[in-house]
């Protein structure tokens, strides 16, 4: 067709809204379109006797006939005329129809919006304008005769090539497709072999073929092609024997399907497929389907590092066996709204690792698409988020302290007030009543004020309003000199303690008095959940290096364990299992205060009937304590002040200490917890009188045996917090210890201790 003369296009439909498609698609072309619609085949043939068409288009189901029977109709007038019919219809028997019909396209309404139908059209005029001009050899039939007018039609109409063939390859007829198809001029190739057109990797094949068929099969195969320079095109083959009116083989037919771009697109899924498959399983979130009941499907290579399953074993389970026992409730009713919902659903869901730890997992799922080669039902996007999970646990637990520790403070101080009162009074009561029968009655009221004012202590401690003395701790003496506390206890309890401590464990700067407490009140709450299962049990301590910095103490038992809701708040503040009476809730939220406050950090594990792990971490701070000996030295050279260390555990003396601190003593004086490090600054020189409570006077003794002082009677001093008989005041006199009454005022102080000395 030339530019100026349009294209005449005749459209037989009744359907409007077909028509103007039609219309849009043939407005679209580049070619000029003369465009003439009717709705009736009556009509259609009326115009057809009056004008000349380069094409029509004809709808399957008209007003007045069917498709099909116009298209015989016209086709009785012109053999040739290109005709395309249209219908709604997928069905073979359609296809059929018009292949009988000679050069007829057949096209899908629903597919007609994305071809280029002008081009259809134009192709099929342009391909009936070379059939009558392009000199071919004249196909031949099995019998020796020209094959029919509609029969040329056909071939000449294919999408495919065809190729005839006799018993011994040579080419006997092509349609034009083949030209298309090689790119290259085939004027030359009737009477060649067929074997001239195939690549030679693919000849085996073809020969291999080419047997079959001769034996009277039809077959099927994949082979490649030479085009022209020499490139290689990849073709599907379909080949049929050819018989005569006798049933003798005479030769083959050959329709050559074109598959590059099919390979093609294979070759970019195959690429795309990889690519992704690549990015999935490099992904550091888990990716997984499921099916309706919970099979995994597929999932990616990050369960192995999030779960702890290699992926075989994990692809034999159902996904709800991997969720943690209390979460099953809260996995099911995520599915539940996320089959209902058509957007994707959000959960955290605490899921099993394969050696039993909890793991979160931040969940996004949402229902696949249903098909009916696909069992999928759900697909889900998970990420670890424990870390994160402990974070704001962490965060909560610390805002809880915070909130709580202000409360408890000034709950403390006002209670000490009273309880200062309450003692001081029966203290008197119980001297002035001593050899009266009010005696006896004093006792309870005194244990039951102690006992409220270890309350108030504990809570001071919980509080930040407690005052600690960081010294050099080794902090295996440390838990041994805890443990034997509870030496008896545990013995009585049938509880067996298993110590495994690092030789090479570092000092570490801490406050003695508080770790002890921080010890004693997690292995005390270790006894008491062996107690309570009236069974013996082992309590094991174990103390090793994590790093330069860092030390770790690991305190397990093989108790009951505890549950996990019980596990996430045993650090809570007031939180006790224990009946009423037996505990205050404070011993584990003093424990991480005073972990926190040395720089450390503390966790717990359990699992109920597995027993319970608390893992303490604390860092090492180096001090040079040669510096710090000759620091105390010059100062104690350079100043005539009096250089005294006050051994107070639990703060039992700061009147005493502000005593010998003010006027007129005005010594150096620094509060020690731990009586050993005491000894040695004192026999080091650091201090000349060491004043120390009356009751720890054996282990004194002991601890000055064991590092074989002696001269020492001078400069300790004993201190009494209660009345003392004469006879007890004699027997210290005549053994010559020196001693004080911790109510002993200011004045009276310097004059019995003091002013001896500088006499001396």
């Amino acid at each position: 067709m030339t530019d100026d003369i349009p294209l005449s296009v005749l459209y037989v439909e009744d359907d409007p809204d077909d028509v103007c498609l039609v219309q849009n698609l043939l407005s679209r072309s580049t070619v000029p379109v003369d465009f003439r619609h009717v709705a009736t085949g009556f009509d259609a043939i009326e115009l057809y006797e009056k004008l000349t068409f380069d094409c029509i288009l004809v709808d399957l189901n008209l007003p007045d006939t069917n498709g099909l029977t116009l298209l015989r109709k016209i086709r009785a007038f012109d053999a040739n005329l290109p005709l395309i019919l249209l219908t709604g219809q997928n069905d073979d028997r359609l296809t059929l129809g018009t292949m009988k019909l000679g050069r007829v396209t057949y096209l899908r309404k629903d597919n007609i919006h994305k071809t280029d139908l002008a081009g259809i059209i134009l192709h099929l005029v342009e391909e009936l304008k070379r059939s009558k001009t392009v000199s071919r050899v004249n196909p031949v039939n099995t019998s020796g005769g020209s094959v029919s007018v509609a029969y040329q039609a056909l071939v000449e109409t294919m999408f495919d090539a065809l190729v005839s063939i006799d018993n011994n390859g040579t080419i006997l007829f092509f349609n034009h497709q083949l030209e298309t198809l090689v790119e290259c001029d085939v004027t030359n190739l009737p009477g060649q072999n067929v074997e001239r057109l195939i690549c030679r990797p693919s000849l085996k094949v073809f020969r291999k073929q080419q047997e079959r068929v001769r034996r009277g099969l039809s077959v099927r195969y994949e082979l490649s092609l030479i085009r022209c320079e020499q490139q290689v095109i990849p073709v599907i083959i379909s080949q049929s024997p050819q018989f005569n009116n006798d049933a003798q083989l005479v030769g083959s037919q050959l329709v050559i399907t074109d598959i590059s771009y099919q390979k093609e697109a294979a070759l970019k899924l195959i690429a795309s497929e990889k690519r992704f498959r690549d990015i999935t399983e490099n992904l550091p979130d888990l990716i997984l389907e499921t099916d309706a009941a919970g099979k995994i499907l597929f999932l990616n290579g990050a369960v192995s590092t999030i779960l702890g399953y290699p992926v075989k074993e994990a692809l034999r389970l159902q996904v709800h066996t991997m969720v943690y026992e209390p979460d099953q409730e809260k996995f099911q009713l995520f599915l539940a709204t996320a089959l209902d919902s058509k957007s994707s659903v959000d959960a955290v869901i605490r899921f099993k690792h394969r050696d039993g730890q909890i793991v979160y997992l931040e969940i996004k799922g949402f229902p696949a698409r249903q098909s009916k080669k696909s069992n999928v039902k759900y697909r889900w996007i998970a990420r670890d988020v424990t870390e994160r999970q402990k974070a704001q646990e962490q965060l909560i637990q610390t805002s809880k302290l915070a909130s709580l520790g202000m409360l408890a403070a000034g709950i403390a101080h006002e209670l000490n007030n009273p309880l200062t009162v309450i003692i001081g009074q029966a203290q008197l009561l119980q001297m002035k009543f001593k050899e009266h029968e009010f005696f006896d009655g004093v006792k309870p009221i005194l244990d039951a004020g102690f006992r409220a004012k270890k309350i108030v202590e504990n809570v001071l401690e919980f509080s930040h309003q407690h005052r600690s003395q960081h010294d050099q701790i080794d902090i295996n003496k440390t838990l041994h000199s805890t443990i034997t506390l509870l030496g008896k206890h545990l013995s009585i309890n049938n509880i067996k303690l298993i110590e495994h401590y690092s030789d090479d464990l570092p000092y570490i700067s801490g406050d003695k008095g508080q770790l002890q407490q921080l010890f004693l009140n997690i292995i005390q709450n270790a006894c008491d959940s062996l107690i309570a299962t009236n069974k013996a049990g082992h309590i094991e301590i174990e103390t090793h290096n994590m790093t330069t910095d860092t030390i770790q103490i690991t305190i397990r038992d093989d108790g009951p364990g505890m549950p996990e809701k019980i596990r996430k708040r045993v650090f809570d503040p007031f939180f006790t299992t224990k009946p009423p009476g037996q505990g205050t809730g404070l011993g584990l939220s003093i424990c991480q205060n005073i972990v926190q406050k040395h720089d450390g950090r503390i966790e717990v594990s359990s699992r109920q009937g597995h027993g319970t792990s608390f893992v303490i971490e604390l860092p090492v701070h180096r001090i040079d304590t040669s510096m710090f000996n000759n620091i105390q030295n010059e100062q104690l050279e350079a100043s005539s002040q009096f250089v005294c260390l006050l051994v107070d555990e639990d703060d039992k003396y700061q009147g005493l200490h502000k005593k010998l601190t003010g006027n007129p003593i005005n010594s150096s004086c620094t509060i020690i917890r731990d009586i050993s490090q005491a000894i040695d600054q004192m026999h080091a020189g650091q201090a000349e009188y060491l004043f120390i409570d009356i009751k720890k006077q054996r282990a004194l003794r002991c601890a000055l045996e064991q590092k074989n002082i002696e001269g020492w009677k001078e400069r300790v001093i004993f201190v009494v917090d209660f009345s003392i008989s004469a006879s007890v005041s004699k027997r210290l006199n005549r053994e010559s210890y020196r001693w004080i009454h911790a109510d002993l005022s200011s004045d009276k102080l310097y004059e019995k201790i003091f002013i001896k000395a500088e006499v001396v």
